[in-house]
């Protein structure tokens, strides 16, 4: 791939400007030196070249050249500008590592508003505190909500339908013992816990969504899986597997490699499979008697430490524990001799095996943190052969570094990639076996599971969209099928070939042996993949990889780029490549800069352009460089370029990319310097401002201050690309965003806004900028008294801004005050009684955001903590008891001081109130109305529970008792009450304390009405 080149110029004074260009298939990066002004000495330097990018449109790999590699110390800068990244993004290093070639590798996870972003990293490459090249997957996000419609246990609700299983990990109580003694961690449990993340939408247009994200791990059927909620409307947006299988119908196979050397522990005057490497590093083999709960497993032990045949091949198959210790010791020695990674976290992880899953197995999986191996059935022998267990740990491996995704392009790759590491290991460790095949030791009857020298023998394709290419969404979108494709890459660059694949194109490769095949491979995984790598990025990546290495056009770069050829994915290395990546910048209403990729073997280049109501071409021959300045266009019209490759014996064809000049006539910038909150340009309120963002990077900021109380609404309009506003209040907090795609005006309205001074933002999106054309930026204020929540008022409740000193307030009643300044917070008391225990409290007509808080003594209750102006509830229903509660109300997030009036009220009823309210005027409903109350009344609460669970009840249907049953996932009955002549409402107390984590269900049975609620017992 063509290396990125940034023009340097000599002078006094420089001011950087970083440029990401987004071009049709490619995206250019263009380093504007400039002193006063950008001239036409300087323009004339300006060179770039290509780089891949995402579908998205953000770079996957770019490099630099020497002369120009950026500081290390300008990271931030330089991803900020390369991805162009909004305030809402941030990109926070979590991993930093050396590798022997003296590379500083720093990770990063990509967030927005404080969400991560699932599969967002992008991974700067260094060396001597230079920046050589920056690779990964930035996904561009505009406009997500972070705040969730869906509750935690709703989404979780959705993800366990949508796995259905009979039986959970957290559902088993020996297993929850287990995980807890083996993460050493009191608090640990399989019972899975939400994280909100953002997301893309793998079952639909893969647009970004807030979602739940849960790790579920079920016992029957056997799975663990990644499953993501969206947030707002409950749909499954992505299942990403976590235990990988060796092959999608479920095999497994027991292999015997001869007498080999193996490391055990003495104890006990015994022996157990386990290897101590180091501190809490280590193999260790375990038994699992066909069973399926690993805190049951037991060690294999021998007396003498002679593991013989007469002992362990037996009716059991218990020599398959042999080879899957000597499989997982020579998979660890593997990746450390040959590619210094200790473990498949680099960081020592012990490699734990359990071997007879279950019965009749024929499978065998990875599950994040250890292997499991059943004994086979119709298909397969016991699953220990060592290319499986290399297989199987590779996915560890992928999953600490480039964690591709389990689905579609990046699942065959992350397939292949262990597809890869078990042929390497078997090489490594038995080199006398078949090593293009996978599983041959362990498939009944004969053959394999795969084939990397011949993919198409078992109807997997050897060329990108070739024979047998799967294109359905069974198998996670053909992630065991679409693998032979990198599989078959690998073959050839180990070995070399020659022919024609399934798409026409001769291809001819000489090997390179299998070490530096490995090394490429490796390196391309652990350093320049991501999470949605697909193969035609990893055609850039593994070329990237072998550079790195072995040098630019070195014999392994030369082989690693045909051998992407030879499976259809790129040209052949010296081929004439076509220009691709065409694009314009520079434009004005007079000319433009013509852009496209440097293209491999070429001499020169031919451009041609025209008005597209035009017939003829102007031509220009013999362009070197991948710029061309036209000149002497009309403004406003329609135009077209095309670019062809000259290469020493032959020339490409053209590519075409089309443009429109801008229109005649600009304005002044007047407002300048206003890129920060310091130097924010005044701006009146009600008063049109016209400005411009002249360059890519350029941030204009703007304040105003309003005199009243009231309604903000700011609005952009005129907008010549896709710039996008902020608004935020003098403190910095955020209060309103508005970021619609390309020219769509913008606009924020914020409510009950009090005096003071605010902040607007306008900043282009992508990379968006503008030279000529001017934006219409308003921000309409209040100017007269009044407004806000309530009335004004005299605040007759102060001081009450401590516990101590809460005001005693009369219940049902209507209480106004007010927030009065930033440090006020207004504490309240009142009693109930053991006739009405029940109590809600409200809080409405707020000014701003307000939160609510309602405390028993000192003892926290309940808090709501909606954002905006929302009203707010709190609801406590609670026993016969009279108690003293007390309320504190306080700012929240963004929220002002007001001299308008909040409203506040404590009510208390005999009867419950339920989902948050109780028609207060119906408490006195003659007694025959309430005979016919609907079961649909019957309510679980709190939900998800802790502690103690209340059922409440309605008045029953004329009937002589009520029994109320809880009952676990697997439909046990575990507490059952019943109830004689019960005419009046019911509520009962259930302690939850010592159930285990996991879904339940009450059941209420009233004569033939059947009532069943679900619910959630969280610690």
């Amino acid at each position: 791939m063509p290396r990125l080149l940034i023009s340097t110029a000599i002078s006094l004074i420089y001011k950087f400007y970083f440029t990401v260009m987004l071009f049709k298939n490619h995206l250019f990066l263009v380093c504007l030196i400039l002193a006063t002004s950008l001239g036409s000495a300087a323009a004339q330097n300006l060179r770039q070249s290509s780089f891949d990018k995402t579908d998205k449109g953000s770079p996957v790999l770019l490099t630099f050249e020497p002369a120009t590699f950026p500081a290390l110390s300008m990271k931030n800068e330089v991803l900020k500008d390369i991805l162009a990244l909004s305030p809402s993004d941030e990109m926070r290093l979590f991993r930093t590592e050396t590798d022997e070639l003296g590379f500083e590798h720093q990770k990063h996870q990509q967030f927005y508003n404080g969400i991560k972003v699932e599969h967002g990293t992008y991974s700067v490459h260094a060396r001597h505190n230079a920046i050589e090249s920056m690779s990964g997957n930035y996904i561009p996000i505009k406009g997500v909500p972070v705040t969730p419609a869906l509750s935690e246990s709703a989404a979780l609700e959705s993800a366990l339908v949508y796995i259905g299983a009979q039986l959970y990990k957290w559902q088993i109580p020996g297993e929850e013992a287990w995980i807890k003694e083996d993460m050493q961690d009191p608090e640990a449990s399989f019972f899975p816990e939400g994280e909100l993340v953002i997301i893309e939408d793998f079952n639909g247009d893969m647009t970004p969504r807030l979602a739940w994200k849960f790790n579920v791990y079920a016992q029957e059927p056997i799975s663990r899986d990644y499953v993501y909620i969206d947030a707002v409307n409950g749909k499954v947006l992505f299942k990403d597997p976590i235990i990988k299988h060796a092959n999608v119908v479920g095999t497994a196979a027991t292999r015997y490699s001869g007498s080999r050397t193996i490391m055990a522990d003495s104890n006990n005057g015994a022996f157990r499979l386990r290897e101590a490497r180091g501190t809490n590093s280590g193999i260790e083999t375990y038994d699992l008697n066909t069973g399926t709960s690993y805190s049951s497993a037991v060690d294999f032990v021998d007396n003498d430490n002679n593991w013989t045949s007469a002992e362990w091949n037996n009716a059991q198959k218990d020599n398959a524990a042999l080879d899957a210790h000597w499989g997982a010791e020579n998979t660890y020695d593997y990746f450390l001799i040959k590619h210094n990674r200790n473990s498949y976290n680099n960081n020592g992880a012990v490699l734990k095996s359990y071997v007879h899953y279950s019965t009749n197995y024929d499978n065998a999986f990875w599950d994040g943190t250890r292997m499991t191996y059943g004994d086979g059935g119709s298909v397969f022998s016991p699953l220990t052969a060592l290319d499986v267990c290399g297989h199987e740990i590779g996915h560890g491996v992928c999953s600490y570094t480039a964690n591709l995704v389990y689905a579609n392009e990046s699942g065959a790759l992350n397939e292949a990639l262990s597809d890869i590491w078990g042929a390497c290991i078997e090489y490594f460790a038995a080199p006398e076996k078949n090593t293009w095949l996978l599983g041959e030791d362990i498939t009944l009857g004969g053959g394999a599971l795969r084939s990397l020298v011949n993919p198409n023998a078992y109807n997997d394709p050897d060329t990108y969209l070739g024979t047998y290419w799967y294109t359905g969404t069974g198998d996670n979108g053909g992630v065991h099928t679409n693998s032979g494709v990198l599989n078959y890459f690998f073959y050839l660059l180990v070995n070399g070939g020659s022919g024609t694949n399934d798409i026409g194109n001769s291809y001819g490769v000489t090997g390179i042996g299998i070490e530096d095949a490995a090394k490429i491979v490796y390196r391309a995984e652990s350093v320049y993949m991501s999470s949605n790598t697909n193969y035609t990025q990893s055609r850039t990546h593994m070329i990237q990889a072998a550079t790195d290495l072995f040098g630019a056009g070195s014999a392994q770069v030369i082989a690693t780029t045909n051998a992407m050829h030879a499976v259809g994915i790129g040209s052949a290395f010296g081929a004439c490549e076509q220009p691709g990546g065409l694009f314009v910048y520079n434009i004005t209403p007079s000319g433009a800069t013509a852009a496209w990729n440097a293209a491999s073997a070429s001499v020169n280049y031919t451009l041609e352009y025209k008005a597209n109501s035009s017939s003829t071409w102007t031509v220009v021959n013999g362009l070197t460089t991948t710029t061309y300045g036209i000149a002497g266009l009309s403004a406003n019209t329609g135009y077209s370029f095309r670019v062809k490759n000259n290469c020493s014996t032959t020339t490409s064809s053209y590519t075409t990319y089309s443009f429109t000049t801008q229109t005649t006539g600009a304005c002044a910038e007047s407002l300048e310097l206003n890129n920060t909150f310091a130097t924010a340009t005044v701006m009146p309120a009600n008063t049109a401002v016209n400005a411009l963002i002249q360059v890519n990077g350029d941030n204009d900021y703007y304040k105003f201050t309003t005199t009243a109380v009231g309604t903000l609404t700011i609005t952009l309009t005129s907008i010549p690309f896709d710039y996008d506003l902020k608004l935020y209040n003098s403190s910095g907090t955020q209060l309103g965003v508005s970021e619609n795609g390309n020219t769509t005006n913008e606009s924020i309205t914020y409510s009950n806004a009090a005096v003071g001074t605010y902040y607007v933002y306008v900043y282009g999106w992508n990379g968006a900028n503008d030279r000529n054309d001017c934006y219409i930026l308003t921000a309409t204020a209040p100017t007269g008294g009044g407004g806000g929540g309530g009335s004004t008022c005299t605040d007759t409740y102060e001081s009450n801004n401590t516990s101590s000193t809460a005001k005693t307030i009369a219940v049902n009643t209507d209480i106004m005050a007010k927030i009065g300044s930033s440090n006020d917070i207004d504490w309240f008391k009142f009693t109930n009684t053991s006739t009405q225990p029940n109590i809600r409290v409200t809080l409405t007509n707020l000014p701003s955001n307000y939160n609510l808080t309602l405390y028993r003594g000192n003892t926290l209750l309940q808090n709501s903590a909606n954002s905006g102006t929302t009203n707010e509830t709190i609801t406590y229903n609670t026993t016969t008891v009279s108690n003293s509660y007390r309320v504190r109300v306080m700012l929240g997030t963004g929220g002002v001081s007001s001299t308008s009036c909040y409203t506040l009220k404590a009510s208390i009823s005999g009867t419950p109130f339920i989902n948050g309210g109780l028609d207060e005027d119906s408490q006195d409903t003659p007694e025959s109305d309430w005979n016919t109350a609907a079961l649909s009344e019957v309510t679980v609460f709190p939900n998800p529970v802790k502690e103690q669970l209340h059922v409440f009840i309605p008045e029953p249907l004329q009937t002589s008792s009520t029994q109320v049953l809880l009952i676990d996932g697997m439909g046990r009955v575990l507490d059952k009450v019943e109830y004689e002549n019960t005419f009046g409402n019911l509520e009962l107390s259930f302690d939850m304390q010592a159930y285990q984590p996991g879904m339940y269900f009450a059941k209420i049975v009233q004569g033939d009405t059947i009532t069943v609620r679900k619910f959630i017992v969280a610690k």
